[in-house]
């Protein structure tokens, strides 16, 4: 606030008479110490700050709510003026309150830029950027704005690129979701197709191996069946010899009956030949 001149009493008197709406008017008890009795104490930027931003909590102290006075005489006020006016002329107020004291006769506008301003150093020096209390920090803060506004278009596309890439891998992904259902869709038709094929190859098997049994069990009936055949024909061959040696048998006996009978004729005839048979003693 160096660089802030003090104001004359008439730009003082000026200021202090226009009708300021809302300007903060300090109380009466608020008066510095050693210091000229018209000049009351200016509030100060923090606390104009906070009344400007609407803030109310800086706007308590611990007496209460800082009170206004709008209806204070114009004789008084007069006085006051010229009071505060001559103590400035005299250098017996700080440099703080002198300060404190313009901004106390400025207009709400010109306070409100100036806290603008302030607030835009504050910010610049937070930022590592040096600039000095004076409206030349407006470019400055212009140019910090550019570069935040780059920052934020840079943010943007990049959000935007990291968007699309996302979107694209999303897409990806499904499509890969959409193949690797394909492919278990795939994966459980062939397997489907499978099992059916093998249950047709056990089907066959098994009536291969049905027909196989049949065939042997088919076997073994003809081959037993053919055991009795030659079973019976021996057995009719057998028989057949011994009719064969019963019929010689009884031939020879009637062949024999047949000689026995002959000789006994011959024997008969014999004797009725000789006369009648010969007795014997």
């Amino acid at each position: 606030m160096s660089s802030l001149t003090p104001p004359t009493s008439n730009t003082n008197t000026r200021l202090r008479q226009a009708d300021l709406p809302d300007r903060p008017v300090p109380p009466q008890t608020s008066a510095l110490p050693g210091k000229p009795k018209g000049l009351k104490r200016p509030p100060s930027v923090t606390e104009l700050k906070r009344e400007i931003s609407g803030d109310k909590r800086g706007r308590l102290d611990d007496a209460g709510s800082r009170q206004v006075e709008r209806e204070e005489g114009e004789g008084d006020q007069d006085v006051e003026e010229r009071e505060g006016s001559k103590g400035i002329e005299e250098g017996e107020v700080s440099e703080e309150d002198l300060g404190a004291a313009l901004l106390d006769a400025m207009g709400r506008s010109d306070q409100q830029e100036l806290l603008e301003n302030k607030l835009r150093v504050k910010y610049l020096r937070s930022r590592a950027i040096d600039c000095p209390e004076s409206v030349g920090c407006h470019k400055a803060f212009h140019l910090l704005v550019q570069d935040v506004e780059r920052d934020k278009k840079a943010t943007a596309e990049q959000q935007r690129t990291l968007t699309g890439a996302l979107s694209e891998a999303q897409a990806a992904l499904a499509t890969e979701r959409a193949d690797a259902e394909i492919a278990r869709t795939d994966a459980r038709r062939e397997s489907s197709e499978k099992a059916v094929l093998q249950a047709r190859i056990v089907k066959e098997q098994k009536s291969r191996k049905t027909e196989a049994e049949r065939a042997n069990t088919f076997q073994r009936e003809l081959s037993s069946a053919n055991a009795r055949a030659l079973r019976l024909e021996r057995e009719v061959l057998l028989e057949r010899q011994a009719r064969i040696a019963a019929n010689q048998k009884h031939a020879a006996v009637v062949e024999h009956m047949a000689d026995a009978h002959r000789f006994a004729q011959r024997t008969v005839e014999d004797t009725n030949g000789r006369g009648g048979p010969s007795r014997r003693g």
